[in-house]
């Protein structure tokens, strides 16, 4: 056996042309579907994990898609917010516990999550350090502090352009309190914050001068609205320990903005009953976020067809090309065989020789598939989950 496979290996280098294109060839009809169908199980168990884990979502009137995807994956935005109130207004009946979310703001362009501490016991996130107890602290996710380098008592400053002051808002310095431990979700790319900080970043709060770090222009108002100083040598905003409690808003709390909630039954009951009571008002959108991900889906589904269709077509042209790759080298092969007969080698001994040929480029080519579809599942999987949300 070690003789015949050393003999094809032989062959195999020898005709290294032939060779290669029936290596090429097979592992591309492999690694096609093989890719295809593990990326479409991967992209879909990732989706519905991340949506199974909201039973609802509730958000201003209009697309349920964008409602899901914004809230679901963070997606910051400036457009039919929700007054704060309309917390109250969804937990009135203590059938369910609600978690606000407020995305209108990025950091290095991370997108910034103003949210409750409740946040991360819903999701059961361990986190590394603490979570923020007061104005201006944030949790970074995994992801955040891997590649900005960062770790618990470092900084890190919001991006000066915002929805709010397309000209350049004055970037807020957060002090990093924690690091969300990796959960491979979107979480893991994201900034959290105090819904009170989102707020500060809306212009909607300001603090004393102290908090104000000047860069050139020293004779600074001595108190100003966070979203009115973008000029006057100031660079950003500060919340520190002594300065924390001069930070205070103007106006009625309950029509301070937000983005949508998130909504915990208290039970399956509970969600039904209060399912039913919210759909009577037209003034929010109550969705399911496992139903809008199901949807979406379909698409995926959609392309996975395509793809199918396109990878039968090819095994069937790779197919006829090994037939006639083979069938040509068996043709220049008949010198070689006669010379084996001649040497008193069994019919059975040529027809292993050439068994052992095939067998060597079907080995060689199971790596390669392997490698192809790896490659394939890494460059396309985040473009197919991009087109679907």
């Amino acid at each position: 056996m070690g003789r015949l496979l050393s003999l094809a290996w032989k062959h195999a280098r020898f005709r290294w042309v032939r060779t290669c294109l029936l290596i090429s060839g097979l592992s591309l009809a492999i690694s096609i579907p093989l890719a295809t169908s593990l990326m479409t199980g991967m992209i879909e168990s990732s989706l519905l994990s991340r949506a199974e884990q909201v039973p609802f979502v509730v958000g201003p009137p209009g697309s349920a898609d964008e409602l899901v995807v914004n809230t679901l994956y963070f997606r910051p935005r400036d457009n039919s917010l929700l007054d704060y109130d309309v917390l109250e207004k969804v937990e009135q009946d203590h059938l369910v516990s609600a978690v606000p979310i407020h995305l209108r703001h990025t950091s290095h362009h991370f997108p910034i999550v103003g949210t409750s501490r409740d946040y991360f016991l819903k999701h059961s996130h361990a986190v590394q350090g603490q979570l923020f107890d007061r104005i201006g602290d944030c949790v970074l996710g995994a992801d955040v502090a891997r590649e900005l380098d960062l770790t618990t008592g470092e900084s890190i400053l919001s991006d000066s352009d915002s929805y709010l002051n397309p000209t350049g808002a004055l970037p807020l310095r957060m002090r990093i309190v924690g690091i969300l431990k990796a959960s491979h979700s979107p979480d893991d790319r994201a900034v959290f914050v105090d819904l009170k900080t989102g707020w500060l970043l809306d212009a909607i709060g300001h603090g004393h001068a102290a908090a104000l770090h000047d860069t050139g222009n020293k004779d600074a108002s001595l108190s100003a609205t966070h979203g009115g100083l973008t000029g006057g040598g100031v660079s950003y905003l500060e919340v520190t320990d002594e300065n924390f409690q001069s930070f205070h808003f103007h106006g009625n709390q309950n029509k301070f903005p937000m983005t949508s909630l998130l909504v915990y039954p208290e039970s399956d009951r509970s969600g039904i009953i209060w399912e039913g009571r919210l759909a009577e008002d037209q003034t929010l959108l109550t969705v399911r976020p496992v139903d809008v991900i199901r949807d979406l889906l379909g698409v995926l589904v959609n392309i996975q067809q395509l793809v199918n269709t396109i990878a039968l077509i090819l095994g069937v042209i790779v197919s006829v090309l090994f037939a006639v790759i083979v069938a040509f080298s068996l043709q220049l092969r008949q010198t070689e065989m006669q010379t084996l007969d001649a040497l008193g080698a069994s019919r059975f001994l040529r027809v292993q020789l050439i068994c052992y040929d095939l067998l060597l480029i079907v080995l060689l080519t199971l790596p390669l598939s392997a490698i192809l579809s790896y490659g394939m599942i890494t460059i396309f999987r985040p473009w197919i989950e991009q087109i679907l949300l």
